[in-house]
């Protein structure tokens, strides 16, 4: 086992995950904890606890400085649409970049509901019956033929 240190129970310790998250920011650059998680295979909470540690100086114990900083923001849209800041994170002891101001996004986030509520209201969208009459080939006079030849013959 190189770079994993197991106790007695056959747990990975703090430390290796420590290093690992460490030795993973140094060869890749900086990196959002889920492309940390990705890159190391760690479990979601292990890098969680590991990176809100490696955030805060040991002030108590050793004196260390912090091991890590938020080096920037980033959005990430998820498959819903929405759109999430993520911090970026790189080595050193360096002062955190601040939060970008929501202002921006949510005018942005604003814009697009309105958008969608528009086109809702024109019918574009409205619903699925909608949507399967202007994806068929013939139109919906075809449509409701073969919906009313297919009642026939299931009835």
């Amino acid at each position: 086992m190189t770079n994993q240190k197991q106790n007695n129970r056959g747990k990975i310790e703090r430390g290796s995950v420590r290093q690992k998250i460490l030795d993973a920011l140094q060869t890749c650059g900086p990196m959002t904890r889920a492309e940390i998680e990705r890159e190391c295979g760690l479990p979601k909470t292990s890098a969680a606890a590991s990176v809100a540690k490696m955030l805060r100086p040991n002030t108590q114990r050793s004196k260390r400085p912090k091991l890590i900083y938020v080096h920037d923001w980033v959005r990430v849209d998820s498959i819903s649409g929405h759109e999430f800041p993520r911090r970026v994170y790189a080595i050193g002891d360096k002062p955190n970049k601040p939060k970008p101001c929501l202002k921006a996004v949510q005018k942005e986030r604003n814009a697009r509901y309105w958008q969608r509520r528009k086109m809702v209201k024109q019918g574009a969208g409205a619903s699925i019956f909608h949507f399967a009459m202007s994806q068929a080939k013939g139109g919906h006079k075809d449509v409701i033929e073969q919906f009313s030849k297919n009642c026939e013959l299931a009835a």
